[in-house]
């Protein structure tokens, strides 16, 4: 599966989307689509704030995602 390959904490964070959420599946799928919008680093990133904070979302992730590639693209 696409999404476990894009950190070494996706397999915890899937499992919180279960427990948090009753369509994980739809997350996991945003989430990877996110992945092609951002890359795989900064999900990857957002991935493990997400465990740290208790955040089970695609829109946590999109936020986050958003909010540092923002911050780190100097215009």
């Amino acid at each position: 599966m696409r999404f476990l390959a894009l950190s070494p904490k996706a397999r915890p964070y899937y499992e919180g989307l279960e427990q948090h959420r009753l369509n994980a599946r739809h997350h996991v799928r945003k989430i990877v689509a996110l992945a092609e919008i951002y890359g795989d680093d900064a999900v990857a990133r957002a991935i493990e704030d997400g465990l740290v904070f208790r955040a089970f979302s695609c829109k946590y992730i999109a936020n986050h995602a958003s909010l540092h590639s923002s911050l780190s693209d100097p215009e």
